[in-house]
C-alpha cells in the first residue's frame, strides 16, 4: 500500500439556482378550487332540479340517472376545469402575477376555462347548418 496513491478529483459541482420564494398571497390555486367547487355545486343542483321536478317520474330511477350523470360526466368535467384553471394560473404567475391576491389570479383563469368548455360544447353539440 505504500505504492498506491489516492486520487481525489476536485470537480466543480454545478449548483442550480433555487427558485425565488413565492410571494405571500399566492393562493390562486386554492381560490380556483373554491370557484370550481361553487360551479360544480350549482351544476349538480340544476341537474338534480331537472331530474326531480318532472311530475310522474319514479324518484328511484331519477336518482339513479342523476347519480350516473353526476359521476360519469359532471364530476370529471369539473376536475378537467380545475386542472386547466391551475394551468392558466401557472402561466399568469410566470408572467409576473405572483404578488396578486388569490381571487384576482383565480377568477380570470376559471372564467377563461369555463368559456372555452362552453364554446367547445356548443360547437360539438350544434346541429347541422341548414
Amino acid at each position: 500500500m505504500a505504492g498506491e496513491t489516492t486520487s481525489t478529483s476536485t470537480s466543480d459541482a454545478t449548483v442550480l439556482n433555487p427558485l425565488p420564494d413565492p410571494a405571500p398571497g399566492g393562493r390562486g390555486y386554492l381560490w380556483a378550487a373554491g370557484l370550481v367547487g361553487v360551479v360544480l355545486a350549482g351544476v349538480l343542483g340544476l341537474v338534480a332540479w331537472g331530474f326531480f321536478s318532472v311530475p310522474g317520474t319514479d324518484p328511484v330511477r331519477a336518482g339513479g340517472w342523476y347519480f350516473a350523470i353526476s359521476l360519469l360526466i359532471i364530476v370529471p368535467a369539473a376536475v378537467v376545469v380545475l386542472v386547466l384553471s391551475w394551468g392558466v394560473i401557472v402561466l399568469i404567475r410566470r408572467m409576473g402575477a405572483r404578488g396578486w391576491p388569490g381571487p384576482v389570479q383565480a377568477t380570470p383563469a376559471v372564467a377563461l376555462v369555463l368559456w372555452l368548455v362552453f364554446v367547445l360544447a356548443r360547437f360539438l353539440l350544434a346541429g347541422p347548418e341548414e
